[in-house]
């Protein structure tokens, strides 16, 4: 017996975004580079913290450390939209959506493994996080071609999801 689609929406990862990302994650990392290797100041922060000028080196490297990554999923993200739209499928019984936005691994996820279902809004961004026995899967609406079908599947998850 094999379950019925009930809906399927096509899903893809913004440009913008991943743009947006590593444009600002680069900048700053190159900032902090140049600081890193050009400044020979300590650093103060709101005469609250001071930092030595070797202590505010390690500030710096370490800044530009984690916009170097952030810069790299954006960079991911460029990547991920190059490639065709993935569908995320609601069955009777179960749906089949990508893990995250920028992951080409596919979950198949039955409606009763289903633990927590919420919705969060960050800046204008709604995010659809769902818990299940195989794991953390966030769906965002920016993702979604047209925003109703985020909508649609939001209200048709609430309601084969289990209470």
């Amino acid at each position: 017996m094999s379950d019925q689609v009930l809906r399927q929406y096509e899903y893809k990862v913004s440009k913008s975004h991943g743009i947006r990302v590593f444009i600002f994650a680069g900048l700053i990392a190159l900032f902090g580079i140049y600081n890193a290797l050009y400044s020979n100041k300590g650093l103060s922060f709101f005469n609250m913290i001071e930092l030595s000028p070797n202590m505010a080196n390690y500030f710096w490297w370490g800044i530009s450390v984690l916009c170097l990554m952030v810069a790299t999923e954006g960079l991911l993200t460029i990547k991920k939209s190059f490639q065709d739209s993935s569908l995320i499928t609601l069955y009777d019984s179960q749906m089949t959506t990508p893990k995250s936005s920028i992951s080409n691994k596919m979950l198949t996820v039955r409606y009763s493994e289903l633990s927590k279902i919420k919705i969060q809004k960050i800046s204008k961004v709604r995010q659809l996080r769902i818990d299940s026995s195989q794991g953390k899967i966030v769906i965002p609406d920016v993702n979604f071609v047209n925003k109703a079908d985020f909508d649609d599947m939001v209200n048709i998850l609430l309601q084969k999801a289990p209470r």
